[in-house]
């Protein structure tokens, strides 16, 4: 299923009872019942991906002042809920967050995100674009990707990756990570006549996370600051980031439905041991046959 992404203005159940069988002789009943399941349907989980969020702003002076200020993206794409399935979001041509002071531009982007019965799963690449406008083309993107996967629930891992190839004033930074984060560094000389002059640095990072029931990663994030004069004061300027190829997932719950195992009895009365059976009859002994035999005198 498809579904817009361009436009952000910022940026089975199983039940088994078991009952004490009526014993004979016993004026009484016991019995045990629970809930199992082999097939346990799961309530909650999601999986979403964000491929583009550009936040970039700074002003001196009064309000209105500003020297740079480009902000938009893409919509977050989240996967179905409930049913299974994926929804997905892409820009095969080129498109162009545009404002005060430069561009960002990225040539193709995909975004999905999937419910399946056992997994939900988000992926997003960019291949080729740049952040030209502040200080010259200032980064010139390779390709930039992130995926990560939950199981639907249980104790199974989660996986996270994220990878993104670059060069910001021309030098190439290369970044790849399957936990945790990587960071590089680029100082870069910018001056606006009769305005401002000092250093952009730009901190690339790419990371991947997982905990006990979700995973997050991001392809690349730059993230820039100005230290330098500007109007003959010195300042040092937070000037935003810019989010790459963002997708996170967190996993739901088994659905248990049946309440806790319950156990009922009522006391039975002491038994009483029957008296020992009579032992058998005996049978008199036998008497053996006689034979009279004829007397002769």
């Amino acid at each position: 299923m498809n579904q817009p992404i361009w436009g952000k203005p910022r940026f089975s159940k199983v039940r088994v009872t078991l009952v004490g069988a009526l014993l004979a002789g016993v004026a009484g009943t016991v019995s045990l019942s629970s809930s199992m399941s082999s097939a346990q349907a799961v309530e909650g989980g999601d999986a979403a991906c964000d491929a583009l969020d550009v936040a970039l702003f700074a002003e001196v002076g009064a309000p209105g002042s500003a020297f740079l200020d480009i902000s938009g993206g893409t919509d977050d794409v989240v996967a179905p809920d409930p049913e299974n399935g994926t929804n997905n979001g892409s820009a095969p041509g080129r498109i162009a967050v545009e404002g005060i002071g430069g561009a960002v531009a990225i040539d193709w982007l995909t975004c999905e995100a999937t419910r399946a019965p056992d997994s939900l799963s988000a992926e997003s690449q960019i291949v080729g674009g740049d952040l030209t406008g502040i200080a010259g083309e200032l980064v010139t993107l390779d390709a930039v990707s992130s995926n990560v996967a939950c199981p639907a629930a249980g104790t199974a891992d989660a996986t996270a990756s994220a990878s993104a190839s670059l060069t910001i004033d021309g030098e190439a930074v290369e970044l790849d990570s399957d936990g945790g984060m990587l960071v590089d560094e680029v100082n870069v000389d910018f001056s606006i006549p009769n305005t401002a002059e000092g250093i952009i640095n730009v901190a690339a990072g790419t990371s991947a996370t997982v905990d006990d029931n979700s995973a997050a990663a991001t392809g690349l994030q730059l993230t820039l600051t100005f230290s330098g004069a500007i109007g003959g004061q010195s300042v040092l300027l937070d000037l935003g980031t810019v989010t790459l190829a963002e997708t996170s997932c967190t996993m739901g719950e088994l659905d248990d439905g049946a309440p806790p195992p319950t156990v009922s009895s009522t006391t039975p009365p002491p038994i009483t041991a029957p008296p020992p059976p009579a032992p058998p009859a005996t049978a008199p002994p036998a008497t053996a046959p006689v034979f009279m035999l004829p007397v002769t005198r």
